[in-house]
């Protein structure tokens, strides 16, 4: 059986009406790195912030390309996520790789990062992300219910 041993960053599965919206351009906040893919929010000031840390509960945007150095005053090219649409996700609790069983199906977490990898967040059952599929219900030859990190599908609840 193959194992999954490097996490990705979300990738959009299903867009509702089969129809990705727009890419656009959004201020992106100074002093921060990110990788394509990855989830972002609005901070305080309307700049978007990738997802550091635990706990996030309204990631709204995808990152469309990466920056990999910190700059100051830059727009960014991302893509709102809409209400319906799915997520191929990796899963982590606190910081740590977890496996799907970990979640409860129908359930809506938060999300975290770690090296600019955003994952489903098993310790923020409070989220836009809701959990509708286990990867090992996917792909039941290459995922295990236990292996880690755990996959599954998610959708934005918006």
């Amino acid at each position: 059986m193959a194992t999954i041993s490097v996490a990705t960053n979300p990738v959009v599965t299903d867009w509702p009406g089969n129809s990705a919206p727009a890419r656009v351009k959004i201020r992106a906040a100074d002093s921060v790195t990110w990788k394509a893919g990855e989830l972002g929010y609005l901070d305080g000031s309307g700049h978007v912030t990738p997802v550091a840390g635990t706990g996030v509960t309204d990631a709204q945007y995808r990152f469309c390309e990466t920056q990999a150095t910190a700059t100051s005053s830059s727009d960014v090219w991302v893509q709102a996520l809409t209400n319906g649409c799915r997520l191929r996700m990796f899963v982590m609790t606190d910081g740590s790789s977890a496996a799907e069983t970990a979640l409860t199906r129908g359930t809506s977490y938060g999300v975290e990062a770690a090296s600019n990898i955003t994952h489903i967040d098993s310790g923020t059952a409070s989220g836009k992300f809701k959990v509708v599929r286990f990867g090992s219900e996917m792909n039941e030859y290459e995922m295990t219910a236990t292996m880690t990190p755990g996959i599954v599908l998610a959708e934005y609840t918006g």
